[in-house]
């Protein structure tokens, strides 16, 4: 049965000395899990918003982190550090069983934060992370990209050309300035030696990958080759999305949701087996990352 939370808020964290927004609307049910939707470099958490209709409308909770990556400062450590604000926020709000959604940056992070061994969270990901993708790269070597530069490249990377929208292509273009310019680089950066491969070997909960049919980027080849090497096959769910490239999400929503769905479900019943009251296990005091006091409101 169809349900909607009306319980939806907005709220902001500060660490790094940068602030995140994010929303959370709490499952229906505490024995529930909870989708957690990561934002890419260049796209906000919103990127996600069809996979979130559907698993609010199902009762299952839902944590949104608005802003793209490009646009959080978070040091010469950005992953470390978003790290640290996500195990604030799964503390913060008591959340013991969820599916941790990323694409580009966002699904080496949930990567990462699933291998902590700590809380087993599942992961969905997609448009795995390629530091030398148009867009990813930086256009190294070009000036700062315009609308129609970054129009090209969404056309030339999504199968279905109705998902480039000129809403679609001012958000990027926006992130695409001289002022993001540094965590631009940071994050490239970041991408190109994060440990992916010891973290896949550590990771905890299950790992589904929804991999649009029309990608034929090189990410595909190499990250079939590391899940290969790296984890047992028993662990991963590789979910071939038709008529979709880099986007699946966004190109064929109703087949990322079917995946989400169960992997929710999923992350569920295995938190009830062994469920252990919500416990900071960051490295830091967790009072180095605060929720802002004005920041909390209901949507």
């Amino acid at each position: 049965m169809s349900q909607l939370n009306g319980n939806r808020f907005t709220s902001s964290l500060v660490h790094c000395g940068t602030r995140i927004d994010y929303e959370y609307t709490p499952p229906l049910e505490d024995h529930r899990a909870t989708a957690v939707f990561l934002p890419g470099l260049f796209t906000g958490g919103g990127l996600w918003q069809a996979q979130q209709r559907q698993a609010l409308r199902l009762g299952y909770g839902a944590l949104v982190i608005c802003d793209p990556f490009v646009t959080l400062d978070l040091g010469r450590q950005p992953m470390a550090c978003f790290r640290d604000c996500l195990e604030w926020l799964a503390y913060r709000h008591g959340i013991h069983a969820a599916v941790l959604c990323g694409s580009s940056v966002g699904a080496l992070m949930a990567i990462e934060y699933g291998a902590l061994g700590r809380r087993k969270f599942h992961v969905v990901v997609s448009d795995m992370a390629d530091a030398d993708s148009p867009l990813e790269g930086g256009f190294r070597g070009q000036p700062l990209p315009d609308a129609h530069q970054v129009e090209r490249v969404l056309r030339r990377q999504l199968f279905n050309q109705a998902a480039v929208t000129a809403e679609r292509v001012e958000r990027i273009q926006q992130c695409l300035t001289s002022s993001h310019h540094r965590q631009w680089v940071r994050y490239v950066s970041a991408m190109r030696r994060h440990p992916v491969h010891s973290q896949l070997q550590r990771l905890m909960g299950r790992l589904s990958l929804v991999v649009g049919e029309h990608d034929e980027s090189l990410s595909v080849a190499r990250w079939a080759s590391m899940l290969r090497d790296n984890i047992d096959a028993g662990q991963v769910n590789w979910t071939p999305v038709p008529r979709a490239a880099r986007a699946p999400m966004i190109e064929n929503p109703d087949e990322v949701d079917l995946v989400l769905t169960s992997a929710l479900c999923r992350a569920g019943r295995s938190a009830m087996r062994g469920r252990v009251p919500p416990t900071w296990i960051g490295a830091d005091d967790p009072h180095q990352v605060m929720e802002t006091a004005a920041g909390a409101h209901r949507a």
